[in-house]
């Protein structure tokens, strides 16, 4: 909504990297379609595109919209547009994260803000874990805690504790220069004002999430996982 020249920099890492991954660009709001358009263009990988949306839906409204547009894809994933990827990342680092994640799990690399200790850095969720949520971002919340916080609770103790509903892997060698305005005490830019501003929103959406949804939610995972399992 507010990068352009960093969205741009971004694709163009991915792009030389040799990425065989189909991917969308989401675009949030009408004002900035012409800017993205000039800048992200030109460094579209291969089988991307360019995906605009009149109103700004936040982040998480953005992925909530890809999940329903596309409800059958065997893997799903989410790529911020402050985080690079970084040359040593190896040049199937795609389907390294792919192959982690399969069909039940999901996947993500290290990145310079979190160290692998977070679901950050490119993340890659199974088609059919994503299926049995139901969601790919807790669609009450905005653009704080609904996705990577989500995804930790669900996965369990590894983090703060949770469902244990799944298997979270960390796949080192995928490579994230992760450009944090918290971290390099930069101004904070146009996005982050408008996420900060949602901030006790999100919150306490998470929080009632947790306690009255999550619990439904392992349930579901469980239940799909074992129906799955099941013979025929």
């Amino acid at each position: 909504m507010s990068r352009p020249k960093q969205a741009a920099e971004v694709l163009r890492r991915i792009r030389d990297s040799g990425c065989t991954s189909k991917g969308a660009v989401f675009v949030n709001g009408l004002n900035v379609w012409d800017t993205y358009i000039r800048e992200c263009l030109p460094n579209l990988p291969n089988d991307w595109h360019l995906q605009l949306w009149e109103e700004n839906i936040g982040a998480l409204g953005a992925l909530n919209w890809c999940f329903r547009q596309y409800p059958n894809e065997p893997w799903y994933g989410f790529i911020a547009d402050d985080e690079y990827l970084m040359p040593e990342s190896p040049g199937d680092w795609d389907n390294k994260l792919i192959d982690a994640a399969g069909s039940w799990g999901a996947a993500h690399g290290w990145e310079t803000l979190h160290q692998g200790k977070r679901f950050q850095g490119y993340c890659v969720i199974g088609g059919d874990l994503a299926r049995a949520v139901g969601y790919l971002a807790i669609p009450t919340c905005w653009h704080w805690y609904g996705f990577d916080s989500m995804w930790e609770w669900l996965q369990g103790p590894k983090f703060w504790g949770g469902g244990e509903a799944y298997k979270m892997y960390f796949v080192p060698e995928v490579r994230v220069e992760h450009r944090h305005a918290y971290v390099e005490k930069a101004p904070l830019d146009e996005c982050y004002k408008l996420g900060e501003s949602r901030n006790e929103q999100d919150r306490n959406a998470f929080a009632d999430w947790i306690k009255n949804e999550m619990p439904l939610v392992v349930e579901r995972i469980k239940k799909a996982k074992a129906e799955c399992a099941s013979p025929i």
